[in-house]
């Protein structure tokens, strides 16, 4: 049974109050304006950051059941062809040996070196987005566990201070099928309902695929594909349109955690041309002013130069600053 809506909440900055149980983007879901943006990155570190990115979009017409939330099921699915691949070129070669453990690609990787940098390929990602969606869609950003990972080098890119990019404005929604299925425990997928071996991709894939293993994981690519198998099972539908199961892009982080991005975002971010910032440099004074020799370091306080200026400038600290800074600096 719908909510019914005063004149205030029909108006288009009002958001419109979902039925009980139901997610924030039900009316979108109702009426068949969603698209699901299966998605998925890999990274070549925390320095390196995105060496490939991946999607793959599907329409999903859910059918809500008269006899609750747990009896919806889909009539139409409709898995979008042209899907979204791409390597990434990093600013640096300097990767995480654990990231490279995992996905086995390298940074003289001939799919890494004759890659575009990370501008241009979310440029063609956006592009390739617009282009097989609907002006009129909604779109909700599918990602596995992706609020630790995923999410987080999508803020970098079109969030963090400095970024250049822009994130495309028809993404509203965000859904994770890993945390969906955890909290569920009457879904079919839940460990407390099944044999599955466990929470990631991997896993889930074999048990909606009869016991067929996921060959090629840690691929962008695969690990999309595979991700929307989970998303369109029978098992996983009844837990699309639940109140927990989609959130506001928006609110996925809280400011703390945004302060704790820039804070880990501000010794790794490349220079701007001209500068060159070496990497793994380290640097130590001459012994000249080094404190920890033989030679003491030079004599303790202020120069001869600067007590002068100081007792000179009186209480003009510009006089003072400039001693310290000249002007040509």
């Amino acid at each position: 049974m719908e909510v019914p809506v005063d004149d205030a909440e029909e108006d288009e900055e009002a958001p419109i109050k979902p039925p009980k149980g139901r997610s924030i983007a039900h009316h979108h879901l109702r009426d068949g304006t969603v698209v699901y943006l299966s998605f998925d990155i890999e990274i070549g570190g925390i320095i390196a950051g995105i060496i490939q990115l991946s999607g793959e979009l599907v329409r999903i017409m859910i059918v809500p059941s008269a006899k609750g939330v747990a009896g919806d099921t889909a009539t139409e699915v409709e898995r979008i062809p042209i899907t979204f691949n791409s390597y990434v070129k990093p600013w640096t070669d300097v990767w995480d040996q654990n990231c490279i453990d995992v996905h086995q690609i390298h940074p003289t990787d001939e799919r890494i070196t004759s890659a575009d940098s990370i501008d241009h390929v979310w440029q063609q990602f956006s592009a390739w987005l617009s282009r097989n969606i609907r002006r009129t869609d909604t779109v909700i950003l599918v990602a596995w566990n992706g609020q630790s990972c995923d999410l987080k080098w999508l803020w970098t890119l079109t969030q963090a201070p400095g970024s250049r990019l822009s994130f495309p404005n028809q993404i509203k929604y965000f859904l994770d099928p890993s945390k969906v299925i955890a909290h569920f425990k009457s879904c079919a997928l839940n460990k407390s309902k099944s044999k599955v071996g466990g929470y990631d991709v991997a896993s889930m894939y074999k048990f909606v695929n009869g016991g067929r293993n996921l060959n090629g994981a840690h691929d962008s690519l695969v690990d999309v594909k595979a991700q929307t198998d989970i998303l369109i099972s029978p098992q996983f539908i009844p837990f699309i349109n639940r109140s927990m199961s989609v959130q506001h892009i928006s609110d996925i982080f809280t400011a703390t955690q945004q302060n704790d991005f820039r804070r880990e975002l501000e010794p790794m971010r490349p220079v701007h041309n001209p500068w060159i910032e070496p990497i793994d440099v380290d640097w130590q004074p001459s012994t000249r002013y080094s404190y920890t020799g033989h030679n003491s370091g030079p004599s303790l306080g202020p120069t001869n130069h600067i007590r002068d200026v100081a007792v000179a400038s009186g209480r003009d600290l510009a006089k003072l600053f400039h001693a310290i800074l000249p002007v040509n600096f």
